[in-house]
């Protein structure tokens, strides 16, 4: 098992069978499997858009599988993070059960010029946190992700959480993307992540409001366009 949890993993799907991009059941048969290995600790949320099309999210400790698909395009958006086995396995799971062509995203360099994005997001961490109070359990963390939520322009659908006494990790799953974060209580430091895949909500305002709201005196964010 490998345990840096700082592994990230941001990847476009293009050209892939829309029949298993399209219904939530196809889309949670494929992950049980390539995610086998979590699949006794993970917590799971999937939304079932109509007439087709599957937002998915998978939480364990310290990290997360996201999924959001366009059928009808042949596309996808993968963001995994803090993965702790091997992960080129992963990938050659995902690629067994998604075959189709797969865009690691680093930089806005990453995605060709004339190939199709599939939306925006923000990550990074804030530390030296302040603001504790927020952060006691799942049921305020999950609270105050919704209210931020809400203030960026998002409409949440879902939500997702776990926690032990040094971690909580919480999602909401919004309309057209999500809002993740890790939070380590000793070291008053949390992972943030905010994608959209809409024209629904602003991802920096959710990460600066959410940075305001916690007092976070130290920040690293990335900005990408994918």
């Amino acid at each position: 098992m490998n345990q840096d949890t700082g592994y990230r993993s941001l990847i476009n799907v293009y050209n892939c069978d829309r029949q298993k991009l399209a219904k939530v059941g196809a889309v949670q048969e494929g992950l049980e499997y390539a995610l086998h290995e979590l699949r006794p600790v993970a917590k799971d949320f999937f939304y079932q858009f109509s007439p087709q099309g599957v937002t998915g999210l998978s939480l364990w400790r310290e990290g997360h599988f996201s999924i959001h698909t366009w059928p009808e395009r042949g596309m996808a958006a993968i963001d995994v993070v803090g993965y702790p086995y091997c992960a080129k396995n992963l990938l050659r799971r995902l690629q067994d059960v998604f075959p189709a062509y797969y865009a690691p995203v680093q930089s806005t360099r990453a995605v060709k010029k004339g190939t199709p994005r599939v939306g925006q997001e923000v990550y990074g961490s804030l530390g030296a946190i302040k603001q504790n109070r927020q952060l006691e359990d799942e049921r305020a963390l999950l609270d105050l992700l919704k209210t931020i939520s809400h203030s960026a322009h998002f409409k949440v659908i879902g939500e997702v959480a776990r926690s032990d006494e040094e971690i909580i990790d919480a999602a909401v799953i919004l309309s057209e993307s999500h809002f993740s974060v890790h939070y380590t209580r000793k070291r008053r430091e949390m992972m943030v992540d905010i994608f959209t895949c809409g024209k629904e909500g602003d991802p920096q305002r959710g990460y600066d409001l959410l940075q305001s709201e916690i007092k976070a005196e130290k920040s690293q964010r990335v900005y990408v366009r994918r």
